[in-house]
């Protein structure tokens, strides 16, 4: 009987020990709610055509130092972009190759590609006049699907300033 009644005090103990003990003063007054305005996204067409459009560099073309561009062009249907590359040539062969759609979502480009050992996919950022290409990594290695595109040991993975 006395284990019983324990057991029972404890049971209690716990039951009360676990409600929300939160005092009002912490709760927030119906006062001090502000309305946040809803994003204007009416326009966002007129923004996102300039937001990507434009030829980047990496290098210089000038000389014989070693070059990167890349080409993105609006597809005209509010989500996609066009990505080319090309490169350098040497010995007759552009170094860097690279043409696929890319899907714009939240102020980035994802583009995926199946032409590795597994599909991997490229993300494209642009902060002021530079945008950044790298990829999303869910094994180790994912980046390195970004070399496979050049030769030599080049990758596409970089920041590219625009012309």
């Amino acid at each position: 009987m006395t284990k019983s009644i324990l057991i029972f005090i404890l049971a209690t103990f716990c039951v009360f020990s676990c409600q929300k003990n939160t005092p009002n003063n912490h709760k927030i007054p119906a006062t001090d709610v502000v309305a946040v305005p809803k994003k204007d996204t009416s326009n966002t067409t007129t923004a996102k055509t300039t937001h990507f459009e434009g030829k980047y560099l990496y290098g210089k073309k000038q000389g014989g130092a070693y070059w990167i561009e890349v080409k993105i062009t609006d597809l005209k249907n509010q989500q996609h972009y066009n990505v080319t590359v090309q490169s350098k040539e040497i010995k007759g062969k552009s170094c860097c190759r690279f043409n696929k759609t890319g899907t714009l979502k939240n102020d980035t480009l994802f583009i995926k590609t199946t032409d590795w050992k597994k599909p991997v996919t490229v993300i494209i950022t642009k902060k002021n006049r530079t945008i950044t290409i790298d990829a999303i990594e869910k094994e180790a290695d994912d980046r390195y699907a970004l070399n496979w595109y050049c030769c030599g040991g080049g990758s596409l993975m970089g920041d590219y300033t625009q012309n």
